[in-house]
């Protein structure tokens, strides 16, 4: 019997959760779906672009893949039945056993994890998620692995919630934050030095700090880099800092890092990989229409958020495995031409493996039901 893309797809969950799955106990007294059958028809949704479950039930009706064909209103019913836990379990358990290629550049200086929030409108009826005085709204807290290019962690608040509060309850030992200009405070330095993990931080320009050494590294291009020991005054501690200055676009860059283990280059092409979790904040909301709230309990959108991750990790863990089966390999980047303009050609260099564009979906759609075999995947391995 051939086995359809969409099944290949979904078996990955089964195989490391079949336990899990089985002994669901939301399931025992259920006669109208079961948690696989929700995650199937969720997974279908996300994968569809579909964007609503209304659509999703009337797309259900005539599919080919498999799904059960359930009321809008069981399946609504699910974000309330099933504990958010559990999708939790699921996720953890595939990040941990899917083989995701690395990308090369960044073994050398150890885990690398971007951290930021993006917010979510719901309704006004939500009242513990306030934003401003008619609105309502939900921020989505990520930990981007930079490494293997996957949501880790992931935490969901009211959108006014202090994002330096955050930080510290997802900070781990060993790891490396690349964190933004809102981020900036002295206290949360502390916490994840104390913590035996690094950060590097773009600094307001407006800071005001006491250089302790000074040198000055001129590229082959002939740009200039500074390249500081500092500390500040209204710190506390008076912890020494690295502090790194630069210009682009003829606008000036400070990035503070508690590093002095690797070079100043190496520091602005972590920062540079800043932006990428900012392409997946924009992937969640607007290419999987995760931006359409299903269900506005906390549960119900902890159950979204991780099935958006979910599939997230097997439409990467698909693309990949196409890819090597069809011979291409990974190219090296070139470090010069990352510092000319790193956001640009960091983007260009991680598209190939590491990207889940809009055209590979599309395409990825119209071959849902062929069989997963090797004309499929040489047609999603040149997409």
């Amino acid at each position: 019997m051939r086995t359809q893309l969409f099944q290949k797809i979904i078996s990955v969950i089964l195989k490391d959760n079949k336990e899990i799955i089985e002994n669901c106990k939301e399931d025992q007294n259920s006669r109208k779906i079961f948690l696989f059958d929700f995650i199937k028809i969720i997974s279908f949704t996300f994968i569809k672009l579909i964007g609503s479950l209304r659509l999703t039930v009337t797309e259900l009706q005539n599919n080919t893949l498999g799904i059960k064909n359930i009321p809008f209103s069981t399946l609504k019913d699910c974000f309330s039945r099933f504990n958010y836990e559990t999708f939790r379990t699921i996720f953890l358990n595939l990040v941990s056993t899917l083989s995701l290629i690395a990308v090369p550049e960044l073994a050398l200086f150890g885990k690398i994890c971007l951290v930021d929030g993006s917010i979510f409108p719901v309704s006004i009826r939500v009242d513990w998620a306030f934003f401003r005085k008619e609105k309502r709204a939900v921020k989505l807290h990520l930990v981007w692995n930079l490494n293997n290019m996957l949501v880790e962690d992931m935490s969901i608040t009211h959108a006014k919630e202090n994002e330096r509060k955050v930080l510290k309850t997802f900070i781990r030992s060993a790891v490396t934050y690349i964190i933004d200009r809102g981020y900036v405070s002295f206290n949360l330095f502390s916490s994840i030095i104390s913590n035996n993990a690094h950060f590097v931080c773009r600094l307001k320009k407006t800071a005001l700090y006491k250089v302790i050494e000074n040198k000055t590294i001129v590229l082959k291009s002939g740009k200039q880099i500074k390249d500081m020991l500092v500390f500040f005054h209204n710190s506390k501690d008076k912890q020494v800092y690295r502090l790194i200055q630069f210009k682009l676009f003829k606008k000036r860059f400070l990035l503070l890092t508690d590093r002095k283990d690797i070079k100043a280059e190496e520091i602005i092409m972590l920062y540079a990989s800043r932006w990428q979790i900012e392409l997946v904040f924009r992937f969640m909301k607007r290419t999987l229409k995760g931006i359409h709230i299903y269900n506005e309990s906390e549960n119900g959108l902890y159950i979204q958020f991780y099935m958006i991750a979910i599939i997230s990790l097997l439409l990467m863990a698909l693309k990949q495995e196409c890819l090597q089966k069809s011979g291409y390999c990974v190219q090296p980047i070139i470090l010069s031409d990352l510092l000319d303009n790193p956001v640009t050609v960091y983007g260009k260099r991680l598209k190939q493996f590491w990207k889940i564009g809009i055209h590979w979906i599309t395409k990825l759609i119209r071959l849902l039901d062929s069989p997963f075999n090797s004309q499929t995947i040489k047609e999603l391995a040149s997409c």
